[in-house]
C-alpha cells in the first residue's frame, strides 16, 4: 500500500474511490496477468486529502515456448493444457462452448479472452463473435479480397470459413494449425511468437493495410533477375528449405525496419515512396508461394498485376501462361515475382536456397517495395539511380549496402 498527498483547488463535491482493473499484456499480444487498483472508500474529496491505493495481482498466465501452460487465480496456480487451435475447453466449430457455457473473463476459444460483459472474444485487432463464424469490425485492408477466392469479399469472415484448419490470434492474419510439412502453400512460424506452431498464412484472409495505385504499362513485372555471373548460384531446389529461409528474413526485416535505418537506408526509401513501418509491416505480413509449382488455372498476367494499372497490358503480352512457365521458360534467372500492390511473392526454391542471409533478406527487401509502392523494376531502378539497362539484381545490391550491412 502506497499513499500520496494530493492537494485538489476549490471545493470537490464528496465521492468515494471504487477498484479498477489494470491489464498488462507482453510484446506478442498475450495476456500477462491483471493487478486491482484499489482506493480507500472512506475518503471523502475535500480540498486537501491522502489518498491511499493499493495496487495487488489478481491473476497471471504462465507460458511456455509462447504456449500457456498455467494460470494464477490470486491465491493458487492451475496447470492448463489447450488442444491443436490453442483452445481451453470443449467448442463447437465457430467457438461456441459445449456442452454449456462455463464462466468468462479467461482464456477460451483459440486462447481470445471472452469478455463477462460483452460475451465476445477479444482478439487483439477485433472482436469475434462466438457461434457466428465471424468479427464484429471489418477487415481494414481491402487488398486482401480478390477474385480467386469469392470469399474473401466478406470482410468479416473468421478464417476463410474454415475454423478447422486456421486461427486468427490477432484478427488480422489467418494461421494454419497444420503440422509443418502438411499444409500447403508457405510455411513458416508466426514472427510475433517464434516459438508458437510454424504455421502458413492465406492469402484470402487479413493483412495491414498497404497502397493502392502504381504500376506502369512495362509488362517486366517486379522481380528480382540474378545476372549472368553475379556470383550466386543455384541451391537445393526444396521449397520447405527455401520458406524457413524467407521466414527468417521476414522476421529479420520485421524488427529491424520497426526503428530508424542508416541514413543511405532512409534516402532509398524516400527516393522509392515507403516508408520504414510500411516495409516492417509488407514484412510481416508477406504471403510467400513456390512460383515453381503454381495451381493449375492461375496466370503469370492475374498473380503479378492484377492488382495494377498495368493489368490489360500484361494481359495482352502474357495471355494465359501461368507464373511457373513464366519463371521457368520467360524468366529461368528470376528468384522471385513480387505481386503489384498486393502481398504475395513468388519464389524459385533453387535461387533462394542459393543465397547467403543477407541476400535473401535483400531480395524481400526489393520485393516488398513492389508489394507496397505498385512500381515495376524500371520505376525502382530509375528511383534510386540505377540502371534501367542491368538485371534487377541491381535494387537488392543497393538495399544489402545501404541498409542491412
Amino acid at each position: 500500500m502506497t499513499a500520496a498527498s494530493v492537494s485538489v483547488p476549490g471545493a470537490r463535491t464528496p465521492n468515494t474511490l471504487t477498484t479498477d482493473v489494470i491489464t498488462f499484456g507482453s510484446v506478442t499480444g498475450q495476456k500477462l496477468g491483471d493487478y486491482n487498483l484499489t482506493g480507500d472508500p472512506t475518503i471523502v474529496y475535500t480540498t486537501s486529502y491522502t489518498l491511499k491505493l493499493t495496487f495487488a495481482l489478481a491473476t497471471a498466465n504462465y507460458y511456455f515456448g509462447g504456449k500457456q501452460i498455467g494460470k494464477f487465480n490470486g491465491s493458487t496456480v492451475t496447470y492448463v493444457g489447450s488442444d491443436r487451435l490453442g483452445s481451453f475447453g470443449k467448442y463447437y466449430p465457430w467457438g461456441q462452448e459445449k456442452p454449456s457455457a462455463t464462466g468468462n473473463n479467461t482464456e477460451k476459444f483459440t486462447g481470445y479472452f471472452r469478455d463477462s460483459e460483452t460475451g465476445l472474444d477479444y482478439a487483439d485487432q477485433r472482436y469475434h463473435q462466438p457461434g457466428m463464424g465471424r468479427f464484429v469490425s471489418a477487415d481494414q485492408y481491402q487488398a486482401s479480397a480478390g477474385p480467386r477466392d469469392p470469399g474473401s469479399w466478406n470482410r468479416y469472415a473468421y478464417v476463410g470459413g474454415d475454423p478447422i484448419n486456421f486461427k486468427d490470434p490477432r484478427g488480422n492474419n489467418c494461421l494454419s494449425v497444420a503440422p509443418r510439412g502438411q499444409a500447403s502453400g508457405c510455411e513458416f512460424c508466426d514472427p510475433y511468437s517464434p516459438g508458437w506452431d510454424c504455421c502458413e498464412y492465406l492469402d484470402t484472409c487479413d493483412y495491414p493495410p498497404g497502397r493502392g495505385g502504381g504500376g506502369d504499362d512495362d509488362p517486366s513485372v517486379g522481380l528480382t533477375d540474378q545476372r549472368e555471373g553475379g556470383g550466386i548460384q543455384q541451391g537445393s531446389p526444396s521449397f520447405a528449405l527455401a520458406a524457413d529461409a524467407m521466414g527468417a528474413a521476414q522476421t529479420a526485416l520485421w524488427t529491424d525496419f520497426m526503428g530508424l535505418m542508416s541514413v543511405p537506408c532512409e534516402a532509398d526509401l524516400a527516393a522509392v515512396g515507403v516508408t520504414n513501418s510500411e516495409i516492417s509491416a509488407g514484412a510481416l505480413y508477406a504471403f510467400i508461394v513456390n512460383g515453381m509449382t503454381q495451381a493449375a488455372g492461375s496466370t503469370y498476367a492475374q498473380d503479378a498485376y492484377g492488382n495494377s494499372a498495368a493489368y490489360n497490358a500484361a494481359v495482352g503480352r502474357w495471355g494465359t501462361i501461368s507464373m511457373a512457365q513464366y519463371m521457368t521458360l520467360v524468366a529461368p534467372n528470376a528468384a522471385a515475382v513480387a505481386q503489384l500492390n498486393g502481398n504475395t511473392i513468388y519464389i524459385n526454391a533453387a535461387w533462394v536456397n542459393g543465397m547467403g542471409v543477407l541476400d535473401q533478406q535483400a531480395m524481400l527487401l526489393h520485393e516488398l517495395l513492389h508489394n507496397i509502392t505498385g512500381l515495376t523494376d524500371d520505376a525502382i531502378q530509375s528511383a534510386l539511380g540505377l540502371s534501367t539497362a542491368a538485371a534487377s539484381q541491381n535494387i537488392g545490391d543497393k538495399l544489402r549496402k545501404d541498409c542491412l550491412q
